[in-house]
């Protein structure tokens, strides 16, 4: 597919109706090329292709292209630095894409300039791509992203991420060992907080690395230094919940042990909330169930938000126990006993409530989250002080998860 372009290059000062006037013997004026043939610029253009991208990397970049429909299109030239380095690729016209990767290029901007040719001289219309190649200055800047805590269930084991933008975090990987003996792998995207490693062996250790991604287009990812993770060291058992008197809740995710200010809420909002945290002014510490209704004495607009804009509220209960019997019982449970968590609730003798208020240290609160089919056993181990507009509570718990 060749392709003719001509140029006619301006004639000055004279205009085809002034040539036309000038000269009356003429019977015609149509007839003019004889004037201006000498300036007419005849050239031959191999097709381009449709499409050509760049993807940077680490030290070296990726470049593309659909593969030209002319089939006069043999070879594909690359050159940058101001056309001193170049490569040339031979053209496979059997597949519809093709690529290549430049090695061993400095951390900087590029200017690319590609074309396609037929190798006796003629060659297509050029076109020019940009990027940044990225190297040793770039891994400087990486990190391993920051674990809060592990979470132990009966089928997997999950990892949660302090919830902390990073830039150009791409993801974590984990390396686990499966309860069989065997090696495994999962990677979980940057925009979740939580790594879940199924069937994963509690009591071996995790390597950890971080992937970044330092453009989007970037074909290749950065990975921080491998790191180990001693999963039964770092297992969470106590939350710490915090309020300002009537103006702030925390939102209680039991699951993975996770607290969250309203607007940090993960969506769908109201799935991962089993309860809420605030302090009173008189009854100070106080728990509620997201079912329930007790807190809209608080704050009627938490109580219309919850209610008119919470897609999920999940159903549970509470009983609050006291006295050294009740202290006996959190201390023998064994949370990964799930009948004998299901047990100490069932015959727990108190009410089953929505709210929890005036909490003392040593309180024993068995609940049962039934939307999320949880069993939980907290102990308060300190309160709120008796006055005053800032108030902290926390809890060491047992979770039973299926």
């Amino acid at each position: 597919m060749l392709r003719k372009y001509n140029m006619k290059k301006d004639i000055i000062s004279i205009t085809k109706w002034s040539f036309c006037a000038g000269l009356l013997l003429f019977a015609s004026c149509t007839k003019m090329d004889y004037l201006y043939k000498e300036y007419v610029i005849e050239r031959t253009f191999i097709g381009k292709p449709d499409s050509i991208w760049v993807q940077p990397g680490d030290q070296r970049v990726k470049i593309g292209m659909l593969t030209p429909k002319d089939a006069e299109a043999k070879n594909w030239v690359i050159r940058w630095n101001n056309n001193v380095d170049s490569l040339i690729v031979p053209i496979d016209h059997s597949v519809k894409s093709q690529s290549i990767i430049i090695e061993n290029m400095e951390e900087r901007d590029y200017i690319f300039e590609s074309f396609t040719a037929d190798g006796k001289g003629l060659r297509s219309l050029p076109m020019e791509l940009y990027t940044t190649v990225y190297g040793k200055e770039f891994r400087k800047k990486i990190h391993e992203r920051e674990l809060s805590h592990s979470i132990i269930f009966p089928d997997s084991v999950a990892l949660v991420w302090k919830n902390k933008f990073i830039e150009s975090l791409y993801g974590v990987e984990t390396e686990f060992t499966d309860k069989s003996g065997k090696k495994q792998k999962a990677f979980s995207p940057a925009t979740s907080d939580i790594s879940v490693m199924r069937d994963a062996d509690p009591t071996k250790p995790m390597i950890v690395r971080s992937a970044y991604q330092p453009h989007v287009n970037a074909f290749e990812h950065f990975y921080t230094d491998p790191e180990n993770v001693d999963v039964a060291a770092v297992k969470k058992n106590s939350l710490t919940f915090k309020s300002l008197n009537y103006q702030t809740a925390d939102y209680i995710d039991l699951k993975f042990l996770r607290v969250f200010l309203q607007a940090d809420v993960p969506k769908p909002v109201g799935k991962d909330i089993d309860l809420a945290y605030t302090l009173g002014g008189g009854s100070r510490a106080n728990l509620f169930t997201m079912n329930g209704t007790g807190f809209s004495v608080f704050s009627q607009d938490w109580q219309l938000t919850i209610a008119q804009t919470w897609r999920v509220r999940n159903v549970a209960t509470m009983k609050l126990n006291r006295g050294g019997a009740a202290i006996t019982l959190y201390d023998d449970l064994d949370e990964t006993n799930r009948s004998q968590m299901v047990a100490a609730y069932d015959n727990s003798t108190p009410a089953g409530l929505n709210r929890l208020s005036a909490l003392q240290v040593n309180d024993v609160i068995l609940i049962n989250s039934s939307d999320r089919k949880m069993y939980i056993a907290m102990k308060v181990m300190s309160i709120p002080p008796a006055t005053g507009t800032v108030g902290e509570l926390t809890v060491e718990l047992k979770v039973s998860k299926l």
